[in-house]
């Protein structure tokens, strides 16, 4: 439903769909942002730990708003899959927290990592990415 309707400064008044979607649409833009950044932007092996608090609390916002708009009354017809699309980014949440405690962990045995501690670091980056890119697909799927 397109409203017709004018603000005072003359432009067409979004309607509450056209906001959802367009809100939907950038946190889609952000979940690609990240997932670029994890897997190609940065060296896995530099990223700070302090890079890994900032991506969490993006996720964080991320998933508060996703929690907002379920009592949006049109996001069942806007965004039938928004539950699924928050379960994803909390799991992404969740695999990027456990890489951030293995780097933490590393960081406090003041030595250089080990092979196995590299892998298991490398295999949250991309488990944390595929929970990230799951998010995505259901964002994508109804634009």
């Amino acid at each position: 439903m397109i409203s017709n309707s004018k603000s005072a400064l003359g432009q067409p008044e979004e309607s509450p769909e056209q906001w959802i979607v367009q809100e939907l649409q950038e946190h889609g833009r952000e979940l690609g942002h990240l997932y670029d950044l994890v897997l190609f932007g940065q060296n896995q092996r530099k990223i700070p730990l302090e890079s890994l608090d900032v991506i969490e609390r993006g996720l964080s916002h991320i998933i508060m708003r996703f929690h907002q708009l379920q009592r949006a009354k049109s996001i069942d017809s806007i965004l039938p899959s928004l539950k699924k699309t928050q379960a994803s980014v909390i799991k992404a949440r969740e695999k990027l927290l456990v890489a951030s405690d293995i780097l933490a962990q590393e960081q406090s045995l003041e030595k250089p990592r080990s092979p196995c501690l590299s892998k298991k670091l490398y295999k949250q980056y991309q488990k944390f990415a595929n929970c990230l890119l799951e998010a995505i697909e259901h964002l994508n799927s109804n634009y």
